[in-house]
């Protein structure tokens, strides 16, 4: 399969998927500041993206850590943090994380046995 992508002087993609991809008819737009504004994308006064056409509602703490979202016609996933970053994140949705020295160790699923991983999570 074959995927084209169009970008804007900025970097932006605006345009993509399989097969010939027509850059003069940019699905994605962008504002000033290069946060997206097609599919009902909104952003908070920090640049935090707060709805899109598949998400509801998105929040956010101090931290700009996303606390919970709310996807179209679903009820709303939170989020808990150990530190700094998304990457520190102690739980998403029902399930839970434990991280050591190396990255992310296990993830927790509905009280399921944990599924390890031997490769470090993205900070």
């Amino acid at each position: 399969m074959t995927y084209g992508y169009c970008y804007d002087a900025d970097g932006n993609r605006t345009a993509g998927g399989t097969g010939n991809t027509n850059c003069s008819a940019p699905t994605h737009s962008y504002n000033s500041v290069n946060q997206l504004t097609s599919d009902g994308a909104t952003h908070d006064v920090d640049g935090n993206q707060t709805t899109t056409a598949l998400l509801t509602t998105t929040s956010y703490n101090s931290g700009d850590q996303t606390t919970s979202f709310t996807p179209a016609g679903q009820g709303p996933v939170t989020a808990t943090y150990g530190g700094d970053g998304q990457g520190a994140r102690l739980s998403f949705g029902t399930t839970s994380y434990a991280d050591g020295i190396q990255g992310l160790l296990s993830a927790t699923t509905g009280g399921r046995a944990p599924t390890t991983n031997a490769s470090p999570r993205a900070p």
